[in-house]
């Protein structure tokens, strides 16, 4: 495909990059500016990549199905970056990881970056911080288009000295060449519960392939239970915080990264929940970017909580959770009779 010209020169589109990047890291967490400047970056990588992630192209708006779930399509892809307590704990994680590693080692940083979509953001994103003899990247991404708008993008920032190699698969399943040379993986394919995209699989298929002391961003995730009087629409009162209900982790090594179609996670008697004082039962996404940085709940679209209504006149039943990953992936909750 070839590059498309932008109106602004290349230096001239990374300094600005390199300028919003160092803002953003410098900001805490919940700083007011933090929305505007991460409109910032998003509007340097639509003029670098010419893709607005509004664009009606039927390309770019279907989701691409792997062998376990869906990857989203390239304009949903291009708008995650908006998601800003998410862009911005993303950098700072991958930041202080990149730095820990180069504290530790002489050769460069090797980053596979599975899912890279139309951007390759974080990659971008470091670049600006890194030399080349400092971080390599290896973009891997299962869109042909995002993939080929990755390359433009790559081009428009002046970056191709950061990335060894290039390649169009699905993660859940490609065998990645030279792989004990990696020392982080970075997957940003992840929702809220878990649904429909590919961290977990992504991760059971590659953390096999990669030394054991890979460094994984995000760290991990898991999901977490409690219980609650009020609904969250109404403030979520008197929550009672319960028990871990997924921790991706320890599940892969469970399982040996060998996962079944359908995992069976927890069965719960409805009577021990207290559902006629407690009559709302909420699971949270936790997203550990790093052992030390987290999204708390609300603060990004990976983080929104699920409530579930218990209904007291079903008491003597029990509630099974189970976690599965064909033929779609999903976290499903079933009434079973005591």
């Amino acid at each position: 495909m070839p590059m498309k010209t932008t109106s602004t020169a290349p230096t001239a589109l990374k300094l600005h990059l390199k300028t919003a990047v160092s803002q953003l890291l410098a900001m805490e967490l919940d700083a007011p500016e933090l929305p505007k400047v991460v409109q910032q970056i998003h509007s340097i990588f639509q003029e670098a990549s010419q893709i607005t992630g509004f664009d009606q192209k039927l390309e770019y708006l279907a989701a691409v199905p792997t062998t376990k779930g869906k990857a989203l399509g390239l304009n949903h892809a291009a708008q995650c970056l908006l998601d800003y307590h998410r862009t911005h704990l993303f950098l700072k994680g991958m930041y202080q990881s990149i730095i820990q590693l180069l504290a530790k080692q002489k050769s460069p940083v090797h980053v596979c970056y599975a899912g890279c979509g139309p951007y390759a953001p974080f990659m971008n994103l470091i670049a600006v911080l890194f030399t080349p003899e400092e971080v390599q990247f290896t973009l891997l991404e299962i869109n042909e288009h995002s993939l080929k708008a990755a390359q433009n993008t790559s081009i428009a920032f002046e970056h191709q000295a950061y990335v060894r190699a290039y390649f169009c698969a699905d993660a859940t399943s490609f065998s990645l060449p030279e792989a004990t040379s990696y020392h982080l993986l970075f997957s940003e394919t992840l929702d809220a519960l878990l649904y429909r995209e590919c961290y977990v699989p992504i991760l059971a298929n590659l953390l096999r392939q990669l030394p054991e002391n890979t460094t994984v961003i995000p760290h991990n995730v898991t999901l977490q239970l409690s219980k609650a009087k009020t609904s969250l629409q109404e403030g979520g009162l008197d929550e009672q915080p319960l028990n871990e209900l997924f921790n991706t982790r320890e599940l892969l090594k469970k399982h040996q990264y060998e996962l079944p179609a359908v995992i069976a996670l927890q069965t719960i008697p409805l009577q021990t929940l207290s559902p006629t004082e407690y009559p709302f039962l909420i699971v949270d996404t936790c997203v550990h970017v790093t052992e030390n940085l987290q999204l708390k709940r609300g603060s990004s679209s990976l983080s929104l909580a699920l409530e579930l209504q218990l209904a007291p006149e079903n008491k003597q039943q029990r509630l099974q959770f189970q976690y599965v990953l064909s033929p779609e992936i999903e976290l499903q909750c079933h009434y079973l009779p005591e």
